[in-house]
């Protein structure tokens, strides 16, 4: 009796990653792939096709060829790989959602698996001599070491310890490693790949729910409501779980960010000062323009003493040639030579050193203002703006503040962290100065008749 002909869904259903359509944010990845990238990231929400992606690339490294496609892979044609995939562990992720995945996009009967002492089908080997193992981070360290091979996948963020031994297994392959997640942990992935500019590195990151063109709305949105409220951002929106409480949300990198340029000489300039004893000191100087818009343009961060922080700002100032009168710094910098006094006697607070030297070069030192509420609120405006056109920027050179506006987030108590907030302190703080932007008239008018206080 002759073989039942299959009908077309079924020869589909048995083949489905011939018949694999991939998203926009899937196909970025693939293409990031072919551009030569050996770390990739597609960090989302949930329900994305994080793990289907996984599983149809693990398929074609396996088979030599992309079968939705027909194009080569990014390994040599007819040569067998080795790879690996990671999971969080044995019982949930591997047996119910990993394995599960692979056997339904990789046709049947086109490989073989084998059982580990667990029972999961951890082992699978192809007819070309491809294959690929299951490991997951519940193993030990040392046993994710020693290996080699072309790829690594892993579903779900891994221990940064597993990531460093994986990789290692890849430098004599020059092989891939794919990374494809919700940020609800391991928060150094955020760190150290997404916002890692390395060329190495390539990322597709905060990809929503709703990226999934299948989903129903009416589906998403009821799904949404179970969800755990701080884990909304991850895994509806497609965010970092430690950023959901991000206090300056609507900054976007690829607007806010600007090239540098030298400022113009009409703009004001000020520069404030975030005083700390165990960390870096940390100077901010800001520029208006004739529009009112607020400028990052310069920072200092580094460990110094008060009186250098002075001799800084007033190289900047000199070496910019830039309109700077005003200079303001953290309040706690009056008296903060308290804690020497019953050793050394009176000593000269912070605030006095750096005054002193800066009146020499024709700045005034005020002390700033403490109303942080009001002045992240200042922010917050400036970064949509009015009609939604932002009035805050910050150049690509002011490395210190592009990292802290990624990473100041709320604590648990709707406060602002007092981490990663050094240049925020000193940004906000800007914004209470009262500078504007005044004509070249009325500078010379300034300068002609010097007077302190704010432009």
């Amino acid at each position: 009796m002759p073989p039942k002909k299959q009908t077309p869904q079924e020869l589909r259903d048995a083949n489905r990653i011939v018949f694999f359509e991939p998203f926009a944010h899937q196909a970025r990845i693939i293409e990031l792939l072919h551009a030569g990238k050996k770390v990739l990231l597609l960090q989302g929400a949930n329900r994305i096709g994080k793990t289907v992606l996984g599983a149809c690339l693990a398929g074609s490294f396996a088979f030599g060829v992309q079968p939705w496609d027909g194009k080569q892979t990014v390994f040599p044609a007819g040569k067998p790989t080795k790879g690996r995939i990671i999971c969080v562990d044995w019982e949930h992720h591997a047996r119910e959602v990993v394995v599960p995945k692979l056997k339904e996009w990789l046709p049947a009967g086109s490989y073989v698996t084998r059982k580990n002492n667990v029972g999961v089908e951890a082992y699978w080997d192809f007819p070309n001599g491809s294959s690929f193992e299951l490991m997951t981070h519940i193993q030990d360290t040392k046993i994710h070491e020693g290996w080699s091979g072309e790829w690594v996948w892993s579903d779900e963020p891994l221990p940064r310890d597993k990531y460093v031994a994986n990789r290692r297994g890849l430098l004599d392959s020059s092989g891939v490693f794919i990374m494809t997640m919700t940020a609800l942990y391991e928060p150094w992935i955020m760190d150290e790949i997404a916002l890692n500019a390395a060329p190495h590195i390539g990322v597709v990151c905060e990809i929503p729910i709703y990226a999934n063109t299948t989903l129903k709305k009416e589906d998403i949105e009821n799904y949404a409501g179970e969800v755990e409220e701080d884990k909304r951002e991850a895994r509806i929106q497609g965010g970092w779980f430690q950023l959901a409480g991000k206090v300056l949300k609507g900054f976007d990198n690829s607007i806010h960010v600007i090239d540098s340029s030298p400022v113009p000489p009409d703009w004001p300039v000020i520069a404030c000062i975030d005083l700390h004893l165990n960390v870096p000191q940390a100077v901010g100087f800001y520029g208006w323009d004739k529009y009112d818009r607020l400028f990052a343009v310069g920072e200092v961060w580094k460990n110094i003493a008060p009186e250098v922080i002075a001799d800084e700002i007033i190289r900047q100032k000199t070496r910019n040639v830039w309109r700077l009168k005003d200079a303001f710094i953290d309040p706690l910098a009056k008296g903060d030579s308290a804690y020497v006094k019953n050793r050394y006697g009176d000593v000269e607070d912070s605030f006095v050193t750096i005054e002193r030297k800066l009146a020499t070069a024709g700045i005034t030192l005020h002390v700033a203002s403490k109303d942080k509420d009001s002045g992240i609120r200042n922010l917050q405006s400036r970064i949509k703006g009015p009609n939604g056109i932002p009035s805050l920027f910050i150049q690509r050179s002011c490395e210190r503040h592009i990292y802290e506006v990624q990473r100041w987030v709320y604590d648990k108590d709707g406060k602002p962290m007092k981490e990663n907030d050094h240049m925020m302190e000193n940004m906000y703080r800007a914004t209470l100065s009262g500078t504007k932007w005044t004509s070249p008239e009325m500078w010379s008018k300034e300068l002609k008749y010097p007077k302190s206080g704010v432009v």
